[in-house]
């Protein structure tokens, strides 16, 4: 995992066009000229957002103590995710197909 990282932290970023790479080699994906938008992400565990949303009534009611931790849930290996936005050719309905 920690090679990965350093592998994507040392991609080229920003970079559209070689020309305006100033001298550094240009993104992997600067080719392709319809390519808006590229993101690798690596995901090492899941957000908490918070306990289970419940009545404080009904809790309070059949005892439930609201200071127990609740499961979590937990990713079992990091995952790398790759988001991708094209342009369309051109701005017909037909060429975003």
């Amino acid at each position: 995992m920690h090679a990965l990282r350093k592998r994507l932290d040392k991609l080229p970023t920003a970079a559209a066009k070689p020309a305006s790479a100033g001298g550094k080699s240009p993104s992997p994906f600067a080719r392709n000229t319809r390519n808006h938008f590229a993101r690798f992400v690596i995901i090492d565990d899941i957000a908490y957002n918070g306990r289970t949303a419940s009545d404080t009534l009904v809790s309070a009611a059949v005892g439930t103590v609201l200071t127990d931790a609740q499961p979590q849930d937990h990713l079992h290996c990091p995952f790398l995710l790759f988001a991708a936005d094209f342009d369309a050719a051109s701005g017909s309905d037909a060429s975003r197909l």
